[in-house]
């Protein structure tokens, strides 16, 4: 057998050391390259994901404390209003007092009820927002992660 002839031995170690040394060369230089790019980069959109997720979660932490200040305000006035009411009452004969007494109390589950409507959109409306910002970043770890495998 030819192959396993002493007289062979140099040839085919000679030639197994050109392609190792070829194919070596192949993959340290071209694809160990761009492999790096695609990781840097990988790692570059991570960054900015996380970042704007981060400016995101500060922006909605703003808007739902400006909304929970309006909403304070808001049961402040109404506060205020049925106590404005209530001691206007008083001074209205006892006939008037309970005519007034019960449109205060209309008008006033009236404004809760809108505030309480009011509050239930905006908070469904964050609500959207929030997950809307959550599906894009997870679909982008998925495309990450997909293009990482």
């Amino acid at each position: 057998m030819p192959q396993l002839d002493f007289v062979y031995y140099i040839s085919q170690f000679l030639w197994l050391s050109l392609s190792f040394l070829f194919v070596y060369t192949v993959v340290s230089k071209g694809l160990l390259y761009y492999l790096n790019l695609i990781l840097g980069n990988r790692v570059e959109r991570i960054k900015s994901n996380l970042n704007q997720a981060k400016v995101f979660s500060e922006e909605s932490e703003i808007i739902n404390n400006n909304f929970n200040n309006i909403i304070d305000s808001a049961k402040d006035e109404v506060k205020h209003f049925a106590k404005v009411a209530k001691t206007q009452s008083i001074k209205i004969r006892s006939k008037r007092l309970i005519e007034v007494e019960s449109k205060i109390n209309v008008v006033n589950n009236n404004i809760i009820i809108e505030i309480r409507k009011d509050l239930s959109n905006y908070i469904s409306s964050l609500r959207n927002e929030y997950a809307k910002i959550v599906v894009d970043f997870c679909s982008k770890n998925i495309l990450l992660n997909k293009n990482k495998s």
